[in-house]
């Protein structure tokens, strides 16, 4: 072909059509988020970054995404029905709606509840989608990734726990602090030979609390003199005695676990 055919062909050209616009964004989305700690429903930790997440997900897909039920302080335990946002998110969901998850643990208690309760939304109607996996239930591989996804997922908790649990025995066996709190009838004191934490802070080593002993003697002793706990509580709130521990009022809790450790201590000597 000739610089000529070429430029008469380019010339013949029909004149290309206006791409069509952006299709408006359709199908009902709600957005779930939660938190299951205090401290990160109170600083917004976690509720931003799953609602960020969620919401450019339904630009990306086109979807209507009408609001975002937020349980702020929940535990996972329970499952999304049971918790206050989520029962009402369950509640108003109609054929045609979309449930968007920054992660399937924000949802789900388990691999078996998110099959029953994906299940159960798919059979009324409606679609999950998981933002982390970008998938959703439409799509014909969501039965053979999701549950492998999530069990690996609750594995790895699982190991992960387990590896601090292992690394609290071993701070235990070499005398290293391993909780803020020491355990009834102790105390942390800054190690003698010194020393310095990973953080920099003194070093610390368990001691006998003698004024916390002396009260869960005395407790013991009430108990088999065969007072009640409420009736212990009322003898400490009588004589004005607080918790040698941390200066508070006593409670029926807290008689109760100094009345058991007591027991426990004893029975190891």
């Amino acid at each position: 072909m000739t610089d000529a055919d070429l430029l008469a062909a380019v010339c013949a050209r029909e004149p290309r059509a206006k791409e069509e616009a952006d299709p408006a964004p359709s199908g009902p989305a709600y957005g779930y988020i939660r938190v299951s700690t205090e401290d990160q429903a109170e600083s917004g930790l976690g509720l931003e970054a799953q609602a960020e997440a969620i919401t450019r997900y339904c630009l990306l897909k086109k979807l209507r995404l009408l609001r975002v039920f937020a349980d702020e302080a929940k535990s996972g335990k329970t499952t999304i029905a049971n918790r206050p946002l989520g029962a009402e998110l369950n509640a108003q969901l109609t054929e045609g709606d979309h449930v968007v998850l920054a992660k399937h643990d924000r949802g789900f208690r388990n691999t078996l509840d998110m099959l029953q309760t994906t299940q159960g939304w798919t059979d009324r109607g409606i679609v999950t989608h998981i933002v982390n996996w970008a998938i959703d239930t439409t799509q014909p591989f969501w039965k053979l990734f999701a549950p492998l996804a999530a069990a690996i997922a609750e594995w790895e908790i699982g190991m992960g726990g387990e590896r601090v649990r292992e690394a609290i025995r071993a701070k235990r066996r070499r005398g290293e602090r391993w909780a803020r709190q020491a355990p009834w009838g102790f105390k942390w004191i800054p190690n003698p030979k010194g020393g310095k934490s990973k953080r920099g802070n003194p070093a610390m080593v368990l001691v006998p609390d003698e004024a916390q002993l002396a009260q869960m003697r005395l407790i013991a002793k009430w108990r088999q003199e065969g007072l009640s706990y409420h009736a212990i509580w009322r003898e400490f709130h009588l004589r004005r005695e607080m918790r040698a521990s941390d200066g508070k009022e006593w409670d029926l809790r807290s008689i109760w676990l100094a009345h058991k450790r007591y027991c426990e201590y004893e029975a190891l000597k």
